[in-house]
């Protein structure tokens, strides 16, 4: 009997023995997701081995991948807002108020957006499309033939476009713009019904100013040469019409003046050109007296 006991306890620890090595051999190998290498031997190792993509787990999503989804939240790549970062390499929709490209900006308000249809500032209807802070005709973006926007006459800036700033645009040349009269190019600027030198404001100008040789000399031969006075040879008065140097000195007439200054005195009240109270026109006598009045310019 001891020794029929004896041979089941050998029997059935055998069997044991062939049971625990057949479980052993035929048990899978489970990829070890915290520990470094292939533990499957799947040639994927930890988060590269779809074993290990599990929610709440410790893979994270690969921005870069449109088919895998590692973190197991059901989103792929940069549809993942966990993707939405700086450097992660996704790219702003421009649309759906999500900062997809992690910059800090959405949108129209990041300058990737610039070209998007819904970015593009309409210069009308009152909104602000570009998200600039400026709306309408006060964001440069509009500033630009055929936009609409006017010139604004002042602040450096070309607001219709048409390459003319501020009083250099015609447009500008109207009343109240804020303009004034340039004095040469044949332009109203201040839109006052005067142009260029017949303006009042350019009286003073430089270039307005009459000169002896273009502008007086002409009348004074007229009106002062006749009767053989104030020519070669004669000189009478002490100054001769083709000499401009006689008119700088005093005259005797005039005391303490010029001669040209005392020319103009005696033509205002009649008492010269002699015998022809009157002859010199009012438009000449003006042009004598901004000749006088500009410093008795050559």
């Amino acid at each position: 009997m001891a020794r029929v006991a004896w041979v089941m306890l050998l029997w059935s620890s055998a069997l044991l023995a062939a049971v625990e090595t057949t479980s052993c051999g035929s048990k899978p190998a489970v990829e070890q997701c915290f520990l470094v290498g292939d533990e499957d031997g799947n040639g994927l190792a930890d988060c590269e081995d779809s074993a290990c993509w599990r929610a709440n787990g410790a893979c994270k999503q690969a921005c870069d991948s449109d088919t895998d989804d590692q973190d197991a939240d059901g989103l792929i790549g940069c549809l993942d807002p966990n993707c939405w970062v700086k450097g992660a390499g996704c790219e702003e929709v421009c649309e759906g108020a999500k900062d997809e490209d992690g910059d800090g900006k959405t949108d129209c308000a990041d300058s990737d957006c610039a070209s998007f249809e819904a970015c593009i500032e309409q210069c009308s209807g009152g909104k602000d499309e570009d998200v600039d802070g400026k709306t309408d005709c006060a964001d440069s973006d509009c500033w630009v033939a055929d936009s609409g926007c006017k010139e604004l006459c002042s602040g450096g800036a070309d607001e219709d476009g048409d390459a003319q700033i501020d009083c250099a645009d015609s447009d500008c040349w109207v009343a109240d713009s804020g303009c004034n009269e340039l004095c040469s190019g044949g332009a109203d600027e201040d839109a006052d019904g005067q142009v260029d030198c017949d303006d009042t404001d350019c009286k003073g100008d430089v270039g307005c100013v009459p000169t002896y040789a273009k502008d007086v000399k002409a009348i004074f031969a007229t009106r002062c040469a006749g009767g053989a006075c104030h020519i070669e040879g004669i000189g009478a008065g002490g100054w001769v019409i083709t000499k401009y140097e006689t008119l700088l000195l005093p005259s005797l007439y005039c005391p303490s003046e010029s001669k040209g200054w005392c020319s103009l005195f005696r033509m205002q009240e009649g008492s010269m050109p002699k015998d022809c109270p009157g002859c010199v026109k009012p438009a000449e006598i003006d042009t004598v007296k901004r000749w006088v009045d500009g410093g008795l310019l050559p």
